[in-house]
């Protein structure tokens, strides 16, 4: 659980980072999210229980692979944003 239960303004990826962990962002109190075009999947409820999570951006060509649910339980979800695929 790399940011579990934390509330960050901001956070700054590898340039490298293809996948996010299994409960990586799992009850945060982000109110925003973006994810950096290189990430390709996540792990298990990545981003699950985010209360006041309002928005999720991801950046790359193509909406990212999980094998679960993804923002599950984040009520205050409005909007997610994928770019158009290249496909």
């Amino acid at each position: 659980r790399a940011v579990s239960n934390a509330e960050m303004s901001q956070i700054n990826y590898g340039e490298n980072l293809t996948y996010i962990g299994s409960w990586a962002f799992f009850s945060t109190q982000n109110k925003e999210i973006v994810f950096p075009e290189t990430v390709q999947s996540f792990g298990t409820q990545a981003i699950d229980y985010n209360h006041q999570l309002d928005h999720i951006t991801f950046k790359g060509k193509r909406s990212p692979q999980s094998n679960s649910s993804l923002a599950y339980n984040c009520p205050s979800l409005r909007y997610v944003y994928v770019p158009d695929s290249e496909d």
